[in-house]
């Protein structure tokens, strides 16, 4: 699941989270990736383009705090038009993650930087892979 950190609210992550320990059989499994936001805090970049082919991304970024949100406001340029998009993501550490997952009675098993299992980096992974289990 890569969805928790979208919602408008906190309480609405949690509210998923909970549903999702509710419907699970005791030990059932989930896997939850989210942004890394310790790089991106860190490494915080206002402003980016990138050019795919005919196709040019303008991306401009802002950080809200309390709680630590990105969003992104992204004009698409093709040769046929530009077309706007916004994006807002909560941006969770590791640490934060753990606690909402504990805190929806679900424990966290494997912490990893991809799919593959590599080694987490507060510092430098891009993304958090949880494992976590439903409480029995």
């Amino acid at each position: 699941m890569d969805s928790i950190g979208f919602f408008d609210e906190d309480d609405e992550n949690a509210t998923v989270l909970r549903e999702l320990r509710r419907i699970l059989v005791p030990k059932g499994r989930l896997v939850i990736t989210v942004a890394n936001g310790t790089p991106i805090l860190a490494d915080f970049r206002p402003r980016d383009v990138e050019r795919r082919g005919a196709v040019v991304f303008e991306i401009q970024r802002t950080l809200q705090q309390r709680p630590t949100r990105l969003v992104e406001t992204i004009a698409v340029q093709e040769p046929s038009g530009i077309t706007h998009y916004e994006r807002r993501q909560r941006l969770y550490s590791r640490k934060e993650l753990t606690q909402l997952l504990e805190a929806s009675s679900f424990v966290v098993r494997e912490v990893s930087a991809d799919y593959a299992g590599r080694p987490f980096d507060e510092a430098a992974s891009s993304k958090v892979v949880l494992l976590a289990e439903a409480a029995a």
